[in-house]
């Protein structure tokens, strides 16, 4: 009789699993609402600020890479929250001797898994649309607060471009009425620009005009300068080791005290840089607003110290710690300092001189990949595997 009572206080619940292919991630994600896409930018938001004041930092786990005798890497990326842990999982077969051809493009591939927080599986989901989606929704958390984004430009004419616009006009598509997409070449160039067309016709219906700059024609730079001078937003997603325009284009506006938002996702490594140091030098050393104290202006990132040590704008400039502050840590203090302060910091995020540095929070993988297998459960999307694993 004891057995059998404790088996039945034991009784096993079978769990089940979400798998969700690229076509199912892009579809859900493409066809956001704007309910689902700002309750997946508060989710972000969360988590930055979990990271940043809260203790999550500490309880991620490093990132490693194994390269195989063909060049062949594979990344694994782990992560970890009170509500569950994954990894994300990428290929990178372009480092191998098959492709080092020019008529191959790289594409990395791989997958994320995540479990709740009693590892049973809760879902596997093929990481390619997820990439592009999450590191521009990371942008469009600081981006969201701008109170003038008529003026859109943005550099790069990849995915993570496509989704920066895509998410920009379903946040915030009735004020945009000017998208400028710049590109060293016109390869990529009017596909992206015939793309966000059809697409922003058929979904989000912004009254945006969108147009294209390619670098290699011979009107390019005067071009360039007038819509990087007039613009309310710039965005930078591209692998790129020098700067995308000089300094000095925006030294007037920097002095004067009018607002700009320019975000920088593309540089990785020390020796990559999207935006011109000494912009962010002018930044620090120009009157401004610093959440930690004093009269001149400061940098916005989501991780500090990564930012520092694997960014080419900050390693080659004399911005100091003192002198960077990351994301989580103005969402918490918009929710906690005092009313004044908070307006103070408020204004500042919304029409001041803001430059955003992204990296990447790892933690953020595991938050975008959960709110997506919500979504997927929300609609009914995905294969559903039942009985795939027991719970006690």
């Amino acid at each position: 009789m004891l057995r059998s009572s404790v088996f039945n206080h034991f009784t096993r619940k079978m769990t089940r699993c979400l798998v969700l292919g690229d076509p199912v991630v892009h579809d859900l994600l493409i066809n956001l609402s704007q309910a689902d896409a700002v309750s997946l930018k508060n989710d972000l938001e969360n988590t930055l600020k979990e990271f940043s004041i809260g203790e999550e930092r500490k309880y991620q786990p490093d990132a490693s890479v194994s390269t195989r005798p063909t060049g062949v890497k594979a990344l694994f990326r782990p992560f970890t929250s009170t509500t569950g842990v994954g990894v994300k999982i990428t290929v990178d077969p372009t480092t191998a001797p098959s492709y080092w051809s020019s008529d191959k493009r790289p594409v990395l591939h791989g997958i994320v898994a995540l479990c709740d927080e009693e590892g049973n599986p809760r879902g596997i989901i093929n990481q390619d649309e997820l990439t592009g989606f999450r590191t521009p929704l990371n942008v469009m958390v600081s981006y969201f607060y701008r109170r003038h984004t008529a003026n859109v430009v943005i550099f790069g004419a990849g995915k993570q471009a496509l989704w920066h616009l895509r998410l920009a006009l379903r946040l915030r598509g009735d004020d945009i009425k000017h998208v400028t997409v710049v590109n060293r070449n016109n390869d990529g160039l009017p596909e992206i620009i015939d793309q966000i067309k059809s697409e922003n016709d058929s979904r989000w219906k912004s009254p945006a005009q969108f147009k294209g700059i390619n670098l290699e024609e011979s009107e390019s730079g005067v071009n360039l300068k007038k819509v990087v001078t007039g613009a309310d937003v710039i965005f930078c997603t591209t692998p790129v080791k020098e700067a995308l325009f000089p300094a000095e284009w925006l030294l007037p506006r920097l002095k004067e005290g009018r607002g700009l938002y320019i975000s920088a996702i593309g540089s990785w490594q020390s020796d990559m840089l999207e935006i011109d140091p000494s912009l962010l030098n002018k930044v620090v050393s120009s009157p401004g607003y610093n959440p930690n104290g004093g009269s001149n202006g400061v940098i916005l990132v989501d991780d500090r110290e990564i930012a520092q040590k694997n960014t080419g704008e900050l390693t080659n400039s004399q911005v100091k710690a003192d002198q960077i502050v990351e994301i989580g840590e103005v969402l918490g203090w918009k929710e906690t300092w005092p009313a004044d302060k908070q307006q103070q910091l408020s204004k500042w995020l919304g029409e001041g001189f803001v430059v955003y540095k992204s990296v990447g929070v790892g933690l953020t993988d595991l938050t975008a990949a959960s709110s997506i297998v919500d979504l997927a459960e929300k609609y009914g999307k995905g294969v559903t595997i039942d009985n795939f694993s027991a719970k006690l």
